[in-house]
C-alpha cells in the first residue's frame, strides 16, 4: 500500500506545496492519536513552511514598473 511517507516524498519531487503541507498535518495528526506526542510535534511544526511558502507564491507582486 501507499505509505504517508511515499505520498509526502512525492509531493516533494512534484513540488506541491499544498499537499505537501496537508500530509505532513496528516502524519502529525495519527501521531497525536497514537499518543507519540514528540513524534507529532516534529511534523506540525513542519507544516507552516510549506503552506507559507506556496502561499507567498501566490500574492501579486508590489513591485512597480
Amino acid at each position: 500500500s501507499f505509505s504517508s511517507r511515499q505520498n509526502l516524498d512525492l509531493n516533494k519531487e512534484l513540488n506541491d506545496k499544498v499537499a505537501e503541507g496537508r500530509t505532513l498535518g496528516n502524519i502529525g495528526n495519527v501521531n497525536y492519536l497514537l499518543q507519540d506526542y514528540s513524534t507529532s510535534i516534529e511534523y506540525l511544526e513542519k507544516v507552516s513552511a510549506p503552506v507559507v511558502m506556496s502561499a507567498s507564491l501566490l500574492r501579486p507582486s508590489t513591485c512597480s514598473v
